[in-house]
């Protein structure tokens, strides 16, 4: 397994970054430029939703249903599970001066014939 952190600044206030990030909607794709190909909305309630995602990441196909977990107005947590990998990664917003840190915290277990490559993201 590895584990990725990520934090940016977002010059926005803490409940419009929550409600941007989190209105997970089937035209998606378009924002992520060409890695997902496809979105489909599974179940939508303010508790949770759930959707899949087909697409394609550093030259590998994917298909993965995603189940996001939302705890407003602070974080989420989404579960990637696919045939590649599954992994989960938590949101967490808090207010600072002029906007809103968003720290990523995400954890990775690749599946199948990736599983070697764990070992090499996690020493490279």
């Amino acid at each position: 397994m590895i584990r990725l952190e990520h934090s940016k600044f977002v010059r926005a206030p803490k409940q419009s970054v929550y409600d941007w990030w989190t209105d997970f909607q089937e035209t998606d794709p378009s924002l992520s430029g060409r890695i997902i190909r496809r979105r489909k909305m599974v179940s939508k309630s303010p508790a949770e939703v759930i959707y899949e995602d087909e697409g394609r990441m550093l030259g590998v196909s994917y298909k993965d249903r995603v189940r996001v977990r939302l705890f407003p107005p602070d974080k989420w947590i989404a579960e990637y599970h696919s045939s590649k990998l599954d992994a989960t990664s938590t949101y967490s917003l808090k207010e600072v001066d002029g906007g809103t840190q968003l720290d990523v915290a995400t954890e990775v277990e690749f599946e199948g014939w990736l599983r070697p490559f764990g070992g090499l993201a996690k020493w490279g």
